[in-house]
């Protein structure tokens, strides 16, 4: 009996460790699918409802324990990755989790100005104030400023429009004092002009578009990274436009978006594939560089759809309508 119970210590110390340990491995599973319609808010411009809904299919990324990594190898459904596969070099946990929502918030920004452009009157017709799209890493507007952001004041002069807002920057010396608005706050921030991200220049480091001629609000989901862009886009200009772009169906989807409108291949499309096979939805909009990986996996009840821009999706969803 003693034996027994030497023999059994080391192996539940083993078997407690195996469940704790964490490896430089993690696992890539079905995630949520996040209905957006309800995230979308409206103000300044007619809005319509929709038989049907979009739906984003995400992923769940998962640190794994020894335990783990074996149940995550044998399912097909998951797909087991390493560390460098996922993060960058020597980023913490922090600064992926904050590089992460900033792709989103630009993904955010990237889809509405695809939606709203295609509506005709914009960037012609917008808004007063610059609106940061995105900031350049390693340039003195990083950590400062994010996407969202509007421009108000440059130096002390009101901003029209990124235009402008380029040109004023341009004018001043090795700082530049401005006005931030964020949500409803405005703060006052100063910042170094300097060369960076390759260019012998001094830069601020920013990316601008002309704020949007009424408010489109996005709200917050658990999902990070630029992948959303293009669900995003369709549940805009749906919102934003008579018809119904879903037909009544459910519509999931993937994919990035930039601001010409053309749709990027994203990462764990599989996963994505049936996490919204589990929400019950009719067609999937895959970008065309993702077809292969999504047909791996699709069943007989899901119509893929390949997508190479924002027009190309809508020209496709409206055929679907008629």
């Amino acid at each position: 009996m003693r034996r027994k119970r030497r023999l059994l210590a080391p192996l539940l110390v083993a078997l407690v460790v195996a469940s704790i340990v964490r490896l430089p491995y993690y696992s890539v599973e079905p995630g949520l699918a996040v209905e957006i319609g309800p995230l979308i808010r409206v103000d300044g411009h007619p809005s319509y409802g929709s038989a049907g809904r979009f739906v984003l299919a995400s992923v769940e990324v998962r640190q794994l324990t020894p335990v783990d990594a074996v149940l995550a190898w044998v399912d097909p459904s998951r797909e087991v990755l390493q560390r460098e596969e996922l993060f960058m070099p020597g980023e913490t946990r922090e600064q992926e989790a904050r590089r992460a929502r900033e792709e989103m918030m630009r993904s955010e920004i990237d889809a509405v100005y695809a939606a709203v452009s295609a509506l005709g009157e914009y960037p012609g017709t917008h808004g007063a104030g610059a609106l940061v799209e995105s900031v350049v890493a390693g340039c003195p507007a990083e950590g400062r400023l994010r996407p969202g952001d509007v421009i108000v004041e440059i130096d002390g002069s009101e901003i029209g429009g990124r235009r402008a807002a380029g040109n004023a920057i341009d004018a001043t010396g090795d700082e530049v004092d401005l006005v931030v608005r964020r949500g409803t706050d405005e703060r006052e921030l100063s910042l170094a002009r300097e060369p960076c991200a390759g260019q012998d220049r001094p830069l601020v480091g920013v990316s601008l578009v002309d704020e949007f001629p009424f408010d489109v609000a996005i709200a917050d989901t658990e999902v990070g990274g630029p992948s959303a862009g293009l669900l995003f886009a369709l549940a805009v200009y749906d919102r934003l436009t008579p018809g119904d772009l879903t037909a009544g169906r459910t519509i999931a989807g993937t994919g990035t978006i930039d601001l010409r409108g053309r749709v990027g291949p994203i990462g764990g499309i599989e996963q994505k594939v049936q996490a919204a096979e589990r929400t019950g939805a009719d067609l999937f909009l895959v970008p065309n560089g993702n077809l292969s990986g999504a047909e791996r996996v699709a069943g007989d009840g899901l119509v893929l759809i390949a997508i190479r821009s924002f027009d190309e999706a809508v020209s496709r969803l409206e055929a679907v309508e008629a």
